[in-house]
């Protein structure tokens, strides 16, 4: 018959055990950003350019519209 093991408590495994945590890597993600993304993007842009535009033809300022 095997002895069993005495019981330690968690206090007793935390004050004996070290545990060191890996390393923090840090990882750049590339490629994320779709073709059809910019293509959003530069509608969205020309819009906004157009609409300062048109607010400028009437002599509205585009900073206090919105």
């Amino acid at each position: 018959m095997a002895t069993a093991a005495p019981s330690r408590s968690f206090l007793q495994v935390a004050a004996t055990e070290e545990t060191v945590a890996p390393p923090i890597r840090v990882v750049q993600m590339e490629g994320l950003i779709r073709e059809e993304d910019e293509e959003i993007e530069a509608v969205g842009a020309n819009y906004q350019l157009e609409m300062m535009r048109c607010l400028r033809e009437v002599n509205v300022d585009n900073n206090t519209v919105g």
